[in-house]
């Protein structure tokens, strides 16, 4: 799982240290889908982060800061936030090197942008300025409570209990959101204007979504299953790479 940025400062200012950090509900997720979760620290050599790949059966995008739009060609505008270089950079070089071991990825919130991003699809950089909705994106609520409904293809990943219908509750922090979606993805959820919330890689190996259900996990079947699904993809992938 990548991580965010974090940093130490002394209270007399004699020293400053930089770190890496998640909130628990990431690794409690993955741990109660029988899956054994650990960090990822700001790594630099390219060898080594390929390394990361070749131990790990699979990858969590996870959520945090904007990415720069220097990925998807754009100059920064209005309403573009903190962008942290070397989290792009460690995360671009993660995505191709579990990509090249075709091993699954789940991406939430950032991580779905990002995703979306790396394989050549673009970003609002901003909801308020830049799309026509008038929905609330940044709830003003507990991580836990459900902000709005997306609509789901019936026949994805998302639908696992029929009488929930073709809809389904989400949280949500974001404020950009998938512009263009990438070649090579398939949405499989909308909000009620249109913005898609999810998608799948057309090989079966990426989910991302754009909420964060780590926070809602313990008491939504969907979100475990999500989690689950990664779970499952590892060792499915393992098996057959193994045979």
């Amino acid at each position: 799982m990548t991580t965010s940025r974090q940093s130490w400062q002394a209270s007399d200012n004699s020293w400053h240290l930089m770190g890496a950090g998640l909130a628990d509900d990431y690794a409690r997720s993955v741990e109660d889908a029988g899956g054994v979760p650990w960090l990822i620290p700001y790594l630099r050599h390219p060898e080594t982060i390929a390394s990361v790949a070749e131990r790990a059966d699979a990858l969590i995008l996870t959520g945090g800061d904007d990415m720069s739009p220097r990925y998807y060609g754009e100059q920064p505008r209005s309403g573009l936030r903190q962008v942290t270089p070397e989290r792009d950079y460690l995360e671009s070089l993660l995505f191709a090197a579990f990509r090249m071991q075709n091993k699954p990825i789940l991406g939430i919130c950032r991580g779905l942008q990002v995703i979306n991003v790396l394989l050549g699809g673009n970003l609002y950089q901003d909801l308020e300025r830049e799309w026509r909705g008038c929905l609330q994106h940044e709830q003003h609520a507990p991580r836990s409570h459900f902000a709005h409904t997306v609509r789901i293809d019936p026949e994805s990943i998302l639908a696992v209990k029929r009488e929930l219908g073709e809809e389904i509750w989400v949280n949500s922090y974001h404020h950009q959101a998938i512009h263009r979606l990438a070649s090579g993805l398939r949405p499989i959820a909308w909000d009620e204007e249109g913005l898609v919330e999810a998608f799948v890689s057309l090989d079966g190996n990426i989910l991302a979504v754009q909420w964060h259900p780590e926070n809602t996990a313990p008491d939504d079947t969907v979100s475990r299953r999500i989690f689950e699904w990664l779970v499952e993809r590892a060792v499915t992938v393992e098996s057959h790479s193994g045979a």
